[in-house]
């Protein structure tokens, strides 16, 4: 009685503490820990199928696919994800359903994939119904049907639609520029092109930021990767940025004081640069100076200071510079310039 007692103790603390590792960005250990509990009670559904998800969010396909037996019929459709981002196409639609949206689009990308098109056009069908005939998926899809059957002049305005409400997808431009070239539009399909090349690597490195953000969501550093992603895109998409400067905000709010000064120096020169708000640079690197001293802090800021015409508050920071490095020919450089100026 006492030994069930513990165990049942055990378990509610282990639950416990698993929430609270992923709550704090511990997201693996969390998961580990939650594995070691699922071990104890292998039939707790509602752990399973927690640790599944967990899997999922983090990206770790295959270790949420060792999981997935024992979950309730409901949560079968998280199989079906497993293994459809693993790219087993043919077994994740034995698991997908037919009435949640990332699930729906997962099941056509999947019958597309195959090659399975009648299947897809019935499947477009439930889409339409369940998603609405504007969707924007829905429309990319019909659109793809269009460019695969010919009828590039009808694709042509629905990819346009696409485009006008997510700029950034690449299959969208990429189907463009190829009608349009097929449609005697060569300049401006060549130019569609060029603009997909040049977006892909972009959205790889998006991807990835948004990959390490679903690992260490508190990590600093993580928070700021992705804000560096997402600044990379503002010439394709202008619509990013308010999730950059949050990004930005939140990953020097989040920096240890070692992760400060890289950190205050990618935020500050999104103010400078990005922004154009000059003043804002100047004190985000003040207060990041305020919480760790650094000399790269200090140059940055006088650099700014000089800039803006404040020539004696940069050879004051260039001064406290050269204290800590005092052999530092590029900051005696900078130093004896500015003397010279004032």
């Amino acid at each position: 009685m006492h030994w069930l007692l513990f165990s049942l103790i055990f378990m509610i603390q282990a639950s416990q503490q698993a929430e609270m590792l992923w709550r704090s960005g511990e997201r693996v250990k969390s998961l580990e820990l939650m594995a070691v509990e699922l071990a104890r009670t292998p039939d707790d559904e509602r752990l399973r199928t927690r640790i599944v998800l967990g899997e999922l969010e983090i990206g770790r396909f295959q270790s949420a696919l060792n999981f997935c037996n024992g979950l309730p019929e409901e949560q079968r459709g998280l199989q079906g994800r497993a293994l459809y981002f693993l790219s087993r196409y043919d077994e994740a639609l034995n698991f997908l359903g037919t009435m949640e949206a990332a699930e729906l689009l997962m099941r056509a990308e999947a019958l597309r994939s195959l090659g399975r098109f009648a299947e897809l056009e019935g499947h477009l069908d439930v889409m339409r119904e369940v998603l609405g005939r504007d969707n924007t998926d829905v429309r990319l899809l019909e659109a793809q049907e269009l460019l695969r059957t010919g009828s590039d002049e009808r694709a042509v305005p629905l990819l346009r639609e696409v485009l006008a409400a997510r700029p950034l997808e690449p299959q969208a431009l990429f189907g463009l520029g190829r009608a349009l070239l097929r449609l005697g539009e060569r300049e401006e399909g060549l130019e569609i092109l060029e603009h997909h090349r040049k977006l892909l690597p972009l959205l790889d490195q998006l991807d990835f930021a948004r990959r390490g953000v679903a690992l260490a969501p508190l990590g600093g550093p993580n928070q700021v990767a992705l804000a560096d992603a997402l600044r990379a895109l503002l010439p394709y998409d202008q619509g990013l940025l308010n999730q950059s400067r949050a990004a930005y905000d939140l990953g020097f709010q989040l920096a240890t004081p070692g992760e400060v000064p890289p950190v205050a120096l990618r935020c500050a020169r999104f103010q400078w640069e990005t922004l154009g708000d000059r003043e804002a640079a100047t004190e985000l690197l003040s207060a990041a100076i305020d919480r760790r001293d650094d000399v790269r802090l200090r140059v940055r800021l006088a650099d700014y200071f000089d800039q803006l015409g404040r020539k004696q508050l940069a050879l004051d920071q260039l001064l406290m510079a050269a204290n800590a490095r005092p052999n530092d020919a590029a900051i005696k450089a900078r130093i004896a310039r500015l003397r010279e100026e004032k």
